[in-house]
């Protein structure tokens, strides 16, 4: 479904919810262990978000990358991020 709603954006340049359904299927991904494919969507949703201007799901997209992340929770810049993501 989400192969098909993403073609279906940009047969009809219908693009306002392009970034989540990127988000949603780079999660699909990774519940598949697919970590290359997953990483590009979210970092595609990331993209799509940011010239769109649509902070909430670039925030979903930032999250779900954050996500992605399985070892390297003791380095400085996951330690900032986390931080972050708490204060807001």
């Amino acid at each position: 479904m989400l192969k098909d709603a993403l073609e279906s954006a940009e047969v009809s340049g219908d693009h306002w919810y392009q970034a989540e359904l990127y988000r949603l299927k780079g999660r699909l991904l990774v519940d598949r262990s697919l970590d290359d494919e997953s990483q590009a969507c979210f970092q595609r949703a990331i993209e799509v978000s940011r010239g769109q201007r649509a902070m909430i799901l670039e925030l979903r997209a930032v999250t779900s990358l954050d996500a992605w992340f399985t070892e390297g929770f003791d380095t400085r810049d996951l330690k900032d991020a986390k931080s972050l993501l708490d204060a807001l």
